[in-house]
């Protein structure tokens, strides 16, 4: 049996299915297609279901479709040793503070 077979045999309907079955018909995949193809493959075409593989040592699990675990928010460590969460948002340029344009000369 292909692996073209298994997966329309044993595959589950979801999010890298049809991306896993274009790359095995040798088509070009964009990145984010190639990532949810190789987390179904990995995954056994999701035969137990659209689950979080838990897996954050894989390079791939911040893009892996049914991630559940979401990312930590990002914390501040002042010389104290508090934890303080890193609530500061870069200031918006308005039209009053924008630089000066430059001019770039090519030759």
């Amino acid at each position: 049996m292909t692996k073209i077979e298994a997966i329309k045999k044993h595959g589950m309907s979801a999010k890298g299915r049809k991306e896993l079955m274009r790359h095995l018909k040798g088509r070009e995949l964009t990145m984010d297609e190639a990532v949810h193809a190789r987390c179904y493959d990995c995954m056994s075409y999701y035969a137990d279901g659209t689950v979080d593989c838990r897996a954050p040592e894989c390079p791939l699990y911040p893009y892996m479709p049914f991630r559940t675990v979401k990312k930590a928010k990002k914390t501040l460590i002042r010389k104290t040793g508090v934890k303080e969460k890193h609530d500061k948002k870069p200031a918006r340029a308005t039209g009053k503070n924008k630089p000066a344009s430059t001019s770039l000369r090519l030759f």
